[in-house]
């Protein structure tokens, strides 16, 4: 099911898309989207595609493959401490399949390398909505938290982290949480004095 469902696209919608008659318009979509003949005949087939369900890759004919190079660059450029030209492809990614988790978390994860923690929470609060139950999420907003000083907010996402990690027996991600959590009441035993 798709979200535009709910949406009503008349079935001609090209007088819609009369500006796309203009010559300018069409020159581009020649030129640099390699699209010949009339572009409100491909803007009207894309939106009908779409409309049926399919994703945007899907209904430009790209395959999860085509997906999938993209995730792979932006690792890549992750690995290569590139952050914001990784979160170029993430978005790409995320423009082409709107559900696609792992590029919504890698995406987060450049603007947590960014110390751009609210931003990076806010991305992850999306990564929580789409995987309720995977603790790294969780782990990963404490994190932002503490890294913005909020020591009682980032303990309780650490603690949802660790229980849902220890429910799921990921001993790597328990014991993370873990040294978290330790590090988080020393930062309040600091504080306190």
């Amino acid at each position: 099911m798709s979200f535009l469902d709910r949406v009503a696209i008349p079935p001609d919608a090209s007088s819609t898309f009369t500006a796309a008659a203009s010559p300018a318009i069409g020159k581009y979509f020649r030129d640099v989207c390699g699209i010949d003949g009339d572009p409100r005949e491909y803007v009207c087939e894309w939106i009908g595609r779409i409309a049926a369900g399919n994703t945007p890759a899907k209904a430009l004919g790209l395959t999860e493959e085509h997906v999938d190079a993209l995730l792979s660059q932006a690792r890549d450029l992750i690995q290569a401490g590139a952050p914001a030209r990784a979160r170029d492809k993430l978005l790409l990614a995320l423009l082409l399949d709107p559900m696609e988790e792992r590029a919504l978390y890698a995406a987060a994860v450049t603007l947590q390398m960014e110390s751009r923690f609210a931003d990076a929470g806010r991305a992850y609060a999306f990564y929580i909505w789409r995987k309720p139950l995977d603790p790294l999420g969780y782990l990963r907003v404490g994190e932002c938290l503490l890294g913005d000083g909020v020591l009682d907010e980032a303990k309780e996402f650490v603690e949802a982290a660790r229980s849902a990690a220890d429910e799921l027996q990921d001993t790597q991600t328990v014991q993370h949480a873990t040294t978290l959590l330790a590090f988080i009441d020393s930062r309040r035993a600091v504080i306190q004095g």
